[in-house]
């Protein structure tokens, strides 16, 4: 994935073509699946816009709509799909067989019948690190949503009720069980979606589609209210958009950061970042952020026989003779001297 600016690098995000907040990425297209469709070693089909696999999806039709498909792996493979977020919410189940599923820095073992359900912040992956013999299931469904405080948005089609709509919503926003055992009655109607996809003609086929869909989002609302399941305010929370962002950030320190390009990231002013950062880290963002370079710097003259210079521009500095007068203000000492001391 590229993003269109150095601002998005050190992201992973899977699927097509979408915005975070002003900025625009280019998502991976799944290439591990679409190789092993072309090999033959997986039975895959979909209908998709922009870069996901899959036949084309009208602009016209579906609109929101960025994935539905599947595939049948009916032996074991050589490949994963790796860390990766998406940008809607997707909903994916097990017709059979077992996958190896991580999520964030949880891990389980999906079986037949297991219905997961991914926010775009999540960052999940499929196979440890390849796929055994499954056949899997998928809906992205793009709500306008990457934040957890963010506002949801449905697609227009959609003829659930306002009540129901809203219930849903507040379960996929307040509960993060990434995974749920399904029933009988959302297997059926992911395979009535596989019987439209195979059709092979999307054109034909909107009306049932959008019918089908419809009936899959009732059948979990239906589910998940007769489950009971424990909601939780906090999740939604602007501090915890924050909180999800700092515990990135160690990753793209290499990325030219302002508090205004912090603050945008998270879909916050910046009075209100600077708030909710100060609040989990006792620290105002750009001393915050200073702090996780020169860690990163002091790790690197350790492990590493990178140059002074390599390490200033890998950690984000504008410059060594920066990265060597905040670095002598942390530890007291030159880059090179520490590297010295420490590797005596």
């Amino acid at each position: 994935m590229i993003p269109d600016t150095k601002l998005k690098q050190g992201l992973r995000m899977a699927g097509a073509k979408f915005k975070d907040g002003q900025i625009v990425y280019h998502a991976n297209t799944c290439d591990p699946l679409t190789a092993a469709a072309d090999r033959g070693d997986i039975k895959m089909n979909a209908i998709s816009r922009s870069t996901y696999p899959g036949q084309r999806l009208h602009k016209s039709q579906l609109p929101g709509l960025c994935s539905l498909g599947y595939w049948d792996a009916g032996k074991k493979q050589s490949w994963g799909l790796d860390w990766h977020r998406n940008e809607g919410i997707e909903i994916a189940y097990v017709a059979s067989g077992t996958i190896d599923f991580c999520v964030e820095d949880k891990k389980y073992e999906l079986s037949a019948g297991d219905l997961t359900i991914t926010r775009p912040w999540q960052e999940h992956k499929l196979g440890d690190p390849n796929l055994t013999e499954n056949k899997l299931l998928w809906i992205i469904i793009d709500v306008d949503v990457r934040q957890p405080h963010s506002t949801w948005k449905w697609p227009d089609w959609l003829i659930l009720s306002k009540k129901d709509i809203k219930e849903l919503t507040r379960f996929f926003q307040l509960n993060e069980d990434p995974v749920i055992r399904g029933n009988k009655e959302i297997g059926l109607c992911f395979e009535k979606l596989q019987k439209l996809i195979d059709a092979n003609d999307p054109n034909q086929n909107e009306s049932r589609l959008t019918l089908c869909i419809n009936e899959l989002l009732i059948s979990i609302h239906s589910f998940l209210k007769e489950e009971k399941r424990p909601l939780d305010d906090s999740l939604i929370q602007a501090d915890r958009t924050v909180k999800l962002f700092l515990n990135t950030l160690e990753h793209q320190l290499d990325v030219d950061w302002s508090l205004e390009s912090m603050a945008l990231r998270c879909e916050l002013g910046r009075t209100r970042f600077s708030h909710y950062c100060r609040k989990l880290t006792n620290k105002t963002p750009l001393v915050y952020l200073n702090h996780l370079r020169i860690q990163k710097a002091a790790k690197l003259l350790k492990e590493t026989a990178l140059s002074a210079q390599e390490i200033s521009n890998k950690c984000g500095f504008n410059s060594n003779q920066y990265f060597s007068t905040q670095f002598k203000k942390f530890f007291k000492m030159t880059p090179h001297s520490f590297r010295n001391s420490e590797t005596k």
